[in-house]
């Protein structure tokens, strides 16, 4: 990751997907703090008012002693949830004939995130506090938003108003 990040790669990222027709949707934390890209894939028109796609979210992760995380961000509240995994390699495999780097070994990953009855279909599933491996992990100061949390106009115009 530190790597990835001096090099300037995250940025270089950005430009490539949206060069391929994926548009930043959101960007959220500091590179060494919870950071997260989400591009959007329009699969209807190409309108604001025609949102139907798939959404495509990369999050980065940080090594510690002993677990990798990554990091969340509920935009409105500015929350932060840390999600934490045992260490893990990239292995590749064929994923609808693109190679992809997947974690490695796969089970403990999947069961970290979304624990040991992932096979089972759950009906109701709260991206923040359903996984187990959730766990609060501050909130960003409101000095901090607009540094921390950023969303592309056209999908903040599309989000419900209360």
């Amino acid at each position: 990751m530190d790597d990835f990040i001096a090099t300037g790669a995250h940025l270089v990222l950005v430009d490539v997907f949206e060069t391929a027709g994926l548009r930043l949707m959101h960007r959220f934390g500091r590179l060494n703090d919870s950071f997260e890209l989400s591009f959007f894939v329009p699969t209807g028109g190409h309108s604001n008012e025609d949102l139907d796609g798939v959404k495509l979210d990369i999050f980065f992760f940080y090594k510690e002693q002993d677990h990798y995380w990554n990091g969340g961000t509920e935009a409105s509240t500015g929350e932060k949830i840390k999600y934490s995994f045992p260490p893990f390699s990239l292995c590749a495999t064929e994923f609808f004939g693109v190679v992809v780097r997947v974690p490695c070994p796969p089970l403990p990953y999947i069961e970290a995130n979304y624990g040991t009855e992932w096979r089972h279909p759950v009906k109701e599933w709260d991206w923040r506090w359903s996984p187990p491996n959730a766990r609060p992990n501050g909130k960003w100061s409101a000095e901090e938003a607009p540094h921390v949390v950023w969303i592309a106009p056209f999908w903040r115009d599309a989000l419900p108003r209360d």
